[in-house]
């Protein structure tokens, strides 16, 4: 970054020269919506003649990206999955984008090493961005808080099953299972 890029910064105005107080990171508002605007209308060309775009001038081989674009961006969703900060800062962001309020990454990550990244609820491993799932013990919908005394980590399936359930509600149900799971052929354990 230039020096005048960083002054501009530190005095929080738009890095782009226009004066204006910043929106993003970097822009303001005006700026930033003139930057997407042009990098859609680029995009929208590469599309336009079948090519990926990133720019890199390879045929398309997903709506959006070449083979080569589309294992990179795989390869990076996975690997930012995969560490424990880049896990806590994407479900931080779709909390964020859910329901206006997010939790922070950093209470997420304390949950995560408090448990020692097992499930709360059943013990077992969990793997970052994989089977690794955020519970409100008292559930968002039910004026449950975005804090550490709320916040629990869960393998996905158990939060799935539990969705708004308070735990007496869950374990209730769970309970009711129980009999039917044991008949199960192929299960010969009791719970």
């Amino acid at each position: 970054m230039s020096a005048l890029k960083k002054r501009q910064k530190e005095a929080g105005l738009c890095t782009q020269g226009c004066g204006r107080p910043l929106h993003t990171k970097w822009r303001c508002v005006e700026c930033a919506q003139k930057l997407r605007k042009k990098s859609r209308d680029k995009q929208k060309k590469h599309l336009e003649k079948g090519l990926c775009t990133n720019g890199c001038g390879r045929p398309l081989h997903t709506k959006w990206y070449c083979v080569e674009c589309t294992q990179k961006q795989r390869r990076y969703a996975k690997d930012r999955n995969r560490s424990l900060e880049g896990w806590a800062k994407m479900i931080s962001a779709s909390q964020k984008s859910k329901r206006g309020t997010a939790l922070s990454p950093e209470t997420i990550m304390s949950a995560w090493l408090k448990q020692g990244g097992k499930c709360a609820l059943l013990g077992v491993p969990l793997v970052l961005g994989e089977t690794a799932s955020v519970d409100h013990i008292v559930a968002h919908s039910k004026g449950g808080a975005s804090d550490d005394a709320n916040i629990r980590i869960v393998h996905k399936a158990v939060n799935t099953a539990k969705s708004a359930m308070t735990d007496s509600e869950f374990a209730a149900l769970v309970r009711k299972l129980i009999p039917w799971a044991v008949a199960q052929p192929g299960t010969n354990e009791a719970a």
